[in-house]
């Protein structure tokens, strides 16, 4: 018996965005989900990022909130795996590794938030983030109250700030955005055994925590943290436009130099569309 079995794919659905685009969801994505949260919940979900963090970092993980991750393979997730990525034309991450094994990646995030000053839940996005492609969530909580799912953003302003801050800032060091500074372009609900599947690399997207499901008081232990299960793909053209972007951004090849006369004005109009171009490519909005 394959525990990872889901039901037809071609029941995806896709639901729009704004100029065009889209993401998929499925209800009913396994048919046996409650075997699937018994195999994740009898693994030992370590800290997450723990090896990310460089010399004279510090994270919050494990001190205002718990943010834990599985990662297993199984042979009864290859085919799934692949599967997904054929619907986005990407391959999933580490490929190489599932077709030496022929064995598919499970990825299980496990948090639950503290209440503390630290964690502005009103005013504030959990770390607005892009990955390397397209991203599958399986909401794995089956009381889930529908409102800890994930949210799809753009930058409303400062855009250049919360780029550095995603790239280069350790999540667990910063991880909350003002509501202020972001666009809410739409919300995914965290329903039990539910499917969504949306370009990650594209689009910012993180966390919703919509109410005190999985929020508890210091150290405390709640009797379940928010659970779900993602897959992970690559678009190696959007990670390059990427890269190009941020170091046009923050290294302009063209140098601030002052030209004489109308030349000046010129250059500096080319500039600021340099600028603007590859800001909209950075992160696709």
């Amino acid at each position: 018996m394959n525990i990872w079995e889901t039901h037809d794919l071609s029941n995806i659905r896709k639901v729009p965005l704004p100029n065009g685009d889209f993401y998929y969801v499925m209800d009913e994505f396994y048919k046996y989900p409650d075997l699937v949260v018994k195999e994740v919940k009898k693994l030992s979900p370590a800290s997450f990022k723990i090896r990310d963090i460089e010399e004279g970092e510090s994270t919050y993980n494990d001190k205002f909130f718990r943010d834990h991750r599985n990662e297993a393979l199984y042979r009864g997730l290859y085919r799934l795996t692949w599967d997904l990525g054929t619907l986005v034309d990407q391959p999933p991450i580490a490929w190489e590794d599932l077709e030496a094994y022929k064995m598919g990646y499970l990825y299980s995030n496990h948090a639950t938030i503290y209440k503390h000053p630290f964690n502005q839940l009103d005013d504030c996005y959990w770390y607005p983030h892009i990955d390397s492609g397209w991203n599958g969530i399986v909401y794995l909580n089956k009381n889930d109250s529908g409102k800890n799912g994930t949210n799809i953003y753009s930058i409303k302003r400062n855009k250049k700030k919360i780029i550095n801050q995603v790239l280069h800032s350790h999540e667990h060091q910063y991880p909350w955005i003002p509501k202020s500074q972001m666009d809410l372009l739409d919300y995914i609900p965290s329903k039990y055994n539910s499917f969504a599947f949306y370009n990650g690399i594209k689009y910012l997207h993180g966390m919703n925590i919509g109410d005190d499901q999985y929020v508890c008081d210091m150290g405390e232990e709640l009797e379940e943290e928010r659970i779900n299960q993602v897959f992970f793909f690559h678009d190696q053209g959007a990670v390059r436009r990427n890269k190009l972007a941020y170091l046009f951004i923050y290294n302009p090849p063209i140098p601030h130099v002052r030209f004489p006369g109308p030349l000046h004005k010129v250059v500096h109009f080319f500039k600021k569309l340099l600028k603007r171009y590859f800001f909209s490519i950075h992160t696709g909005v």
